[in-house]
Protein backbone atom coordinates (compact mmCIF):
# COMPACT_ATOMS: atom_id res chain seq x y z
CA UNK A 1 0.00 0.00 0.00
CA UNK A 2 1.23 3.45 -0.78
CA UNK A 3 -0.10 6.94 -1.21
CA UNK A 4 0.17 8.30 -4.75
CA UNK A 5 -2.04 11.35 -4.39
CA UNK A 6 -1.58 13.83 -7.23
CA UNK A 7 -4.06 16.74 -7.18
CA UNK A 8 -4.38 17.05 -10.97
CA UNK A 9 -4.88 13.32 -11.54
CA UNK A 10 -7.28 13.02 -8.62
CA UNK A 11 -9.33 15.98 -9.88
CA UNK A 12 -9.50 14.36 -13.35
CA UNK A 13 -10.72 11.10 -11.79
CA UNK A 14 -13.41 12.87 -9.75
CA UNK A 15 -14.58 14.76 -12.87
CA UNK A 16 -14.81 11.50 -14.84
CA UNK A 17 -16.69 9.81 -11.98
CA UNK A 18 -19.09 12.77 -11.79
CA UNK A 19 -19.76 12.38 -15.54
CA UNK A 20 -20.24 8.62 -15.10
CA UNK A 21 -22.69 9.12 -12.24
CA UNK A 22 -24.74 11.68 -14.18
CA UNK A 23 -24.88 9.63 -17.39
CA UNK A 24 -24.72 6.00 -16.30
CA UNK A 25 -28.26 4.87 -17.06
CA UNK A 26 -28.73 1.27 -15.95
CA UNK A 27 -25.91 0.01 -13.73
CA UNK A 28 -24.98 -2.56 -11.10
CA UNK A 29 -25.61 -1.56 -7.51
CA UNK A 30 -23.49 -2.21 -4.42
CA UNK A 31 -24.34 -2.50 -0.73
CA UNK A 32 -27.14 -4.96 0.04
CA UNK A 33 -28.04 -5.02 -3.66
CA UNK A 34 -24.68 -6.59 -4.58
CA UNK A 35 -25.55 -10.13 -3.53
CA UNK A 36 -28.88 -9.89 -5.35
CA UNK A 37 -27.03 -8.80 -8.53
CA UNK A 38 -29.39 -5.84 -8.68
CA UNK A 39 -29.17 -3.54 -11.69
CA UNK A 40 -31.10 -0.29 -11.84
CA UNK A 41 -31.41 2.90 -13.86
CA UNK A 42 -33.24 4.58 -10.97
CA UNK A 43 -30.98 7.47 -9.87
CA UNK A 44 -32.60 7.57 -6.43
CA UNK A 45 -31.78 3.88 -5.89
CA UNK A 46 -28.22 4.35 -7.22
CA UNK A 47 -27.66 7.28 -4.86
CA UNK A 48 -29.13 5.33 -1.95
CA UNK A 49 -27.09 2.09 -2.15
CA UNK A 50 -24.16 2.96 -4.42
CA UNK A 51 -23.29 2.18 -8.00
CA UNK A 52 -20.44 0.68 -9.99
CA UNK A 53 -19.43 0.87 -13.65
CA UNK A 54 -18.16 -2.73 -13.50
CA UNK A 55 -20.97 -4.24 -15.59
CA UNK A 56 -21.39 -1.25 -17.92
CA UNK A 57 -18.02 -0.90 -19.50
CA UNK A 58 -14.32 -1.51 -19.16
CA UNK A 59 -12.92 1.97 -18.47
CA UNK A 60 -9.69 0.89 -20.18
CA UNK A 61 -11.65 1.19 -23.45
CA UNK A 62 -12.89 4.73 -22.70
CA UNK A 63 -10.43 7.27 -24.21
CA UNK A 64 -10.99 9.83 -21.43
CA UNK A 65 -9.78 7.26 -18.87
CA UNK A 66 -6.54 6.40 -20.74
CA UNK A 67 -4.36 8.96 -18.86
CA UNK A 68 -5.73 7.62 -15.57
CA UNK A 69 -4.95 4.03 -16.61
CA UNK A 70 -1.39 5.04 -17.48
CA UNK A 71 -0.95 6.84 -14.15
CA UNK A 72 -2.18 3.78 -12.23
CA UNK A 73 0.15 1.50 -14.21
CA UNK A 74 3.10 3.78 -13.49
CA UNK A 75 2.31 4.04 -9.78
CA UNK A 76 1.67 0.29 -9.50
CA UNK A 77 4.90 -0.66 -11.22
CA UNK A 78 6.76 1.79 -8.99
CA UNK A 79 5.15 0.27 -5.89
CA UNK A 80 6.21 -3.31 -6.73
CA UNK A 81 9.59 -2.68 -8.39
CA UNK A 82 11.65 -3.89 -5.42
CA UNK A 83 9.63 -7.10 -5.07
CA UNK A 84 8.61 -8.18 -8.57
CA UNK A 85 10.38 -8.09 -11.92
CA UNK A 86 7.24 -7.73 -14.03
CA UNK A 87 5.43 -5.01 -15.95
CA UNK A 88 1.87 -4.58 -14.72
CA UNK A 89 -0.68 -3.64 -17.38
CA UNK A 90 -4.29 -2.91 -16.46
CA UNK A 91 -6.64 -5.26 -18.30
CA UNK A 92 -9.94 -3.97 -16.94
CA UNK A 93 -10.91 -1.03 -14.74
CA UNK A 94 -14.10 0.31 -13.14
CA UNK A 95 -15.24 2.91 -10.65
CA UNK A 96 -17.54 2.51 -7.67
CA UNK A 97 -19.33 5.15 -5.60
CA UNK A 98 -20.27 4.26 -2.03
CA UNK A 99 -22.72 6.64 -0.34
CA UNK A 100 -23.49 6.59 3.37
CA UNK A 101 -24.01 3.02 4.71
CA UNK A 102 -22.87 1.46 1.42
CA UNK A 103 -20.31 -1.34 1.29
CA UNK A 104 -19.28 -4.28 -0.84
CA UNK A 105 -19.62 -7.86 0.43
CA UNK A 106 -16.76 -10.36 0.35
CA UNK A 107 -15.58 -11.26 -3.15
CA UNK A 108 -12.51 -12.08 -5.24
CA UNK A 109 -11.38 -11.05 -8.72
CA UNK A 110 -11.59 -14.38 -10.54
CA UNK A 111 -9.38 -14.95 -13.57
CA UNK A 112 -6.55 -12.64 -12.47
CA UNK A 113 -3.45 -12.90 -10.31
CA UNK A 114 -3.07 -9.30 -9.16
CA UNK A 115 -5.57 -6.49 -8.62
CA UNK A 116 -5.57 -2.96 -7.29
CA UNK A 117 -7.77 -0.24 -5.87
CA UNK A 118 -7.17 3.50 -5.85
CA UNK A 119 -9.05 5.75 -3.42
CA UNK A 120 -10.03 8.93 -5.26
CA UNK A 121 -12.13 10.10 -2.31
CA UNK A 122 -11.73 8.56 1.12
CA UNK A 123 -11.90 10.00 4.59
CA UNK A 124 -12.03 8.77 8.16
CA UNK A 125 -15.02 6.51 8.68
CA UNK A 126 -15.67 5.94 4.96
CA UNK A 127 -15.35 2.17 5.33
CA UNK A 128 -12.20 0.13 5.82
CA UNK A 129 -11.16 -2.57 3.37
CA UNK A 130 -10.87 -6.03 4.90
CA UNK A 131 -8.75 -8.84 3.46
CA UNK A 132 -9.79 -12.32 4.58
CA UNK A 133 -7.52 -15.38 4.73
CA UNK A 134 -9.29 -17.88 2.43
CA UNK A 135 -7.84 -20.88 4.28
CA UNK A 136 -8.38 -19.78 7.86
CA UNK A 137 -10.60 -22.71 8.76
CA UNK A 138 -8.10 -25.31 7.55
CA UNK A 139 -5.16 -23.48 9.11
CA UNK A 140 -6.88 -23.09 12.46
CA UNK A 141 -7.61 -26.82 12.46
CA UNK A 142 -4.02 -27.71 11.57
CA UNK A 143 -2.16 -24.96 13.42
CA UNK A 144 -4.41 -24.64 16.43
CA UNK A 145 -5.15 -20.97 15.75
CA UNK A 146 -1.55 -19.94 14.97
CA UNK A 147 -0.42 -17.36 12.45
CA UNK A 148 -1.92 -17.56 8.99
CA UNK A 149 -0.60 -16.47 5.60
CA UNK A 150 -0.53 -13.87 4.09
CA UNK A 151 -1.65 -12.08 7.23
CA UNK A 152 -1.51 -12.57 10.98
CA UNK A 153 -4.84 -13.80 12.18
CA UNK A 154 -7.72 -14.30 9.77
CA UNK A 155 -8.14 -10.80 8.35
CA UNK A 156 -6.22 -7.62 7.65
CA UNK A 157 -7.99 -4.29 7.93
CA UNK A 158 -6.86 -1.08 6.22
CA UNK A 159 -8.26 2.42 6.70
CA UNK A 160 -7.94 4.15 3.33
CA UNK A 161 -7.37 7.80 2.67
CA UNK A 162 -7.51 9.79 -0.55
CA UNK A 163 -4.61 8.86 -2.82
CA UNK A 164 -4.03 5.39 -1.37
CA UNK A 165 -3.25 2.63 -3.84
CA UNK A 166 -3.52 -0.96 -2.63
CA UNK A 167 -2.27 -3.87 -4.74
CA UNK A 168 -3.31 -7.35 -3.66
CA UNK A 169 -3.59 -10.93 -4.93
CA UNK A 170 -6.80 -11.26 -6.92
CA UNK A 171 -7.62 -14.55 -5.18
CA UNK A 172 -7.60 -12.90 -1.75
CA UNK A 173 -11.18 -12.50 -0.50
CA UNK A 174 -11.95 -8.93 0.48
CA UNK A 175 -14.86 -6.72 1.47
CA UNK A 176 -15.46 -3.23 2.78
CA UNK A 177 -17.15 -1.98 5.88
CA UNK A 178 -20.10 0.40 5.49
CA UNK A 179 -19.39 4.06 4.83
CA UNK A 180 -20.28 5.71 8.13
CA UNK A 181 -20.08 9.27 6.82
CA UNK A 182 -22.43 11.40 4.73
CA UNK A 183 -19.80 11.81 1.98
CA UNK A 184 -19.29 9.35 -0.88
CA UNK A 185 -16.29 7.05 -0.90
CA UNK A 186 -15.05 6.87 -4.51
CA UNK A 187 -12.69 4.21 -5.77
CA UNK A 188 -11.26 2.99 -9.04
CA UNK A 189 -10.50 -0.74 -9.15
CA UNK A 190 -8.51 -2.69 -11.71
CA UNK A 191 -7.10 -6.08 -12.60
CA UNK A 192 -3.63 -6.56 -14.05
CA UNK A 193 -2.05 -8.75 -16.65
CA UNK A 194 1.71 -9.07 -16.95
CA UNK A 195 3.10 -7.21 -19.98
CA UNK A 196 6.49 -6.93 -21.66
Amino acid sequence: MGNFYAQKTNDEILDLVKFFKANIGEAALVGDAWNKREISADKKRQNEVGVTSYKNCNLVEVPEWLPIKRAFEGWSNEAIKDSWDVNLVIHNMWTTIYPEKSFVPEHTHAGYLLSGVYYAKAHEGCGDILFHDPAWVAKSMLLGGGSTFPIKGTREQRSPKTGDLIIFPSWLPHSTQPNETNEDRIIVSFNFVFGN
